[in-house]
């Protein structure tokens, strides 16, 4: 019988900057020892569970409070105060009770290897980067520039939601594959120097090998093939040199 497939990890970086954060310290201050320690367990249970989230139920306020001994009323209380002070996604756990936050989930995908799909109901990468920009345009600017860049980020904030769900290396390889007109050009393209679409196949196989490897995030099957025809044509100049090198001069 196959083993079920983990989602969480069994460790996660711990910065060592951690208190130089002004959301960790204001936490302190407000609510203590106790308030850090429920903080520091709910990271555990998001990275030990789903790796990414952890659904905010009675049943999780419950366990947090059995496992520190502390009352529920207090971790609730201090939950609350994480999600107002954005060390959690206030948007995401207003709608879907969940928490999450776009560090969370940049360390669960660097921890995976991009190896993984994150619901666009949770995911906060691209949203929160967003209104990053439009708050940093808003103090740097008066009120009436400030709107012309607000709907500028509007904009920017709209046209990135279709990425959300970051796919699996595998998966975008075989969407690539599977586009009989970008196989066509590519095989095509002298300069590619591509024989077939078995030669294609492998130099793929090799290319996310290498994506693999060097734990590279790929987006969309556009950042794919842009990686891919870079890389192609990197590596097949670097074996055209070193295979120079060693012709012997007669």
């Amino acid at each position: 019988m196959a083993r079920p497939i983990k989602n969480g990890l069994d460790y996660f970086p711990f910065d060592t900057d951690i208190f130089s954060d002004r959301k960790v310290r204001k936490l302190l201050k407000t609510h203590g020892c106790k308030g850090f320690t429920v903080f520091s367990l709910v990271l555990c249970e998001i990275y030990r569970g789903k790796g990414c989230f952890v659904l905010c139920d009675d049943d999780f306020l419950f366990d947090v409070s059995d496992k520190l001994n502390i009352a529920e009323t207090v971790v609730n209380e201090t939950i609350n105060f994480c999600v107002s002070n954005g060390l959690f996604n206030k948007r995401v756990f207003d709608c879907e009770r969940i928490l999450t936050s776009a560090s969370i989930q940049k360390r669960y995908i660097s921890a995976k290897r991009g190896k993984v799909v994150i619901d666009t109901k949770i995911n906060v990468l691209e949203t929160e980067t967003s209104v990053n920009v439009a708050i940093t345009q808003v103090n740097e600017t008066d009120s009436t520039q400030s709107k012309v860049k607000e709907n500028k980020v509007k904009k920017s904030k709209e046209s990135t939601i279709t990425s959300n769900v970051l796919k699996p290396i595998e998966q975008l390889s075989i969407e690539y594959l599977k586009n009989q007109r970008v196989c066509n050009a590519v095989i095509n393209n002298k300069k590619n120097r591509i024989q077939d679409l078995t030669h294609l196949k492998t130099r793929i196989k090799e290319f996310v090998k290498t994506l693999e490897e060097r734990n590279t995030l790929v987006k969309t099957e556009e950042d794919f093939a842009s990686h891919f025809r870079n890389w192609h044509l990197k590596s097949k100049e670097q074996k055209t040199h070193n295979h120079t090198d060693t012709i012997p001069l007669v």
